[in-house]
């Protein structure tokens, strides 16, 4: 936000480094990562991690897009205008403004990780048994499929409506969010 709003070298900095980590292969990493790291280092912790470095740019870029499109509205001009600091307009005017955009597609972004993590497992390289992951139950049905293909459609309808669910609630917070950041915000 601070990038964005300020612009010059914090934002040329911020911009490439987000375009280091869009450029790099995310999967590649992990799997590299899960043979360097010992097996007793707990699996959750690890994924956590390196979906937390590898998902802050999408989220990065938007808050700064937002900022960049905000700081030009008349309504935060105004509050410059009379005599405002800026951190009182980025916390009153900028981040009340952006929040309902960030939850929705924070929403949005939840299947892609509830993905990765299923890709990672279904890998082997993901989740530890005895805790549970749907790509992990996916890969062991896998060869379950000739002799009864139930064991792979389960978990597989599973992932699809967890990750459809959070898609539809995604579309839900759009719909209820969007009229009230409107009516907040005053429009050009």
């Amino acid at each position: 936000m601070i990038a964005g709003y300020f612009g010059g070298f914090a934002d040329t900095l911020l911009s490439r480094t987000m375009d280091v980590f869009f450029g790099f292969p995310f999967l590649i990493f992990a799997i590299a990562l899960s043979a360097v790291v010992p097996q007793n280092f707990p699996r959750p912790i690890l994924l956590t991690l390196v979906l937390g470095f590898f998902g802050w740019p999408s989220i990065a870029r938007l808050v700064r897009a937002q900022t960049l499109s905000l700081k030009s509205r008349n309504f935060t001009v105004a509050s410059y205008v009379m005599g405002a600091n800026t951190w009182h307009i980025l916390r009153e005017q900028i981040m009340p403004n952006m929040l309902p955009l960030l939850l929705v597609n924070v929403t949005f972004l939840i299947p892609g990780r509830i993905g990765a993590e299923a890709a990672l497992s279904f890998l082997g390289v993901g989740m530890n048994p005895p805790s549970p992951s749907w790509g992990r139950a996916i890969a062991d049905a896998v060869q379950w499929v000739l002799v009864d293909p139930w064991y792979l459609l389960f978990p597989g309808i599973a992932l699809f409506l967890l990750t459809f669910g959070f898609n539809l609630v995604g579309d839900g917070l759009a719909s209820a969010l969007q009229p009230r950041a409107s009516k907040k915000a005053v429009t050009e």
